[in-house]
Parts: C-alpha cells; structure tokens; sequence
C-alpha cells in the first residue's frame, strides 16, 4: 500500500472527504489530492496525528508490495 492509497483509505475509513481533511490540516482539496495520488507526499507529523497511525506501517507494506509480497 502507498502512503497516497493509505491516506485515502484511513480518510475514507472516519468518513472524511478531501475537503474534510484540507480543512482539519489547513491544506486545500488539491493538496490531499496530491497526496492520494502520489504526487506529493505529506509531513509524516500529519499522517500520525491525523490517523493515528505509525508511518513505519505505511513504508513497510509499500516496500513489501514493491517487492512483490
């Protein structure tokens, strides 16, 4: 799993649209966009405070997963 397809899962999983999370971090719609893309990659600080999740979990699987397993 990438950091963008965790971001919009766990986003998704408090029943929070982009726009929900733009404004809980100060950002705009297009950045949150960005970051469940892939195009751009939030602070870490953001991903553990927002969600409550160790970004170690998030590298981990995206390493997994590139590597086929």
């Amino acid at each position: 799993m990438t950091i963008g397809n965790a971001i919009k899962l766990y986003r998704a999983s408090q029943g929070l649209t982009q726009c929900d999370l733009a404004v809980k971090l100060n950002k705009t719609s297009r950045t949150i966009q960005k970051y469940e893309c892939g195009q751009i990659v939030p602070n870490i600080k953001i991903i553990n405070e927002i969600f409550n999740i160790k970004i170690e979990e998030i590298i981990s699987n995206e390493l997994l997963e590139k590597r086929g397993i």
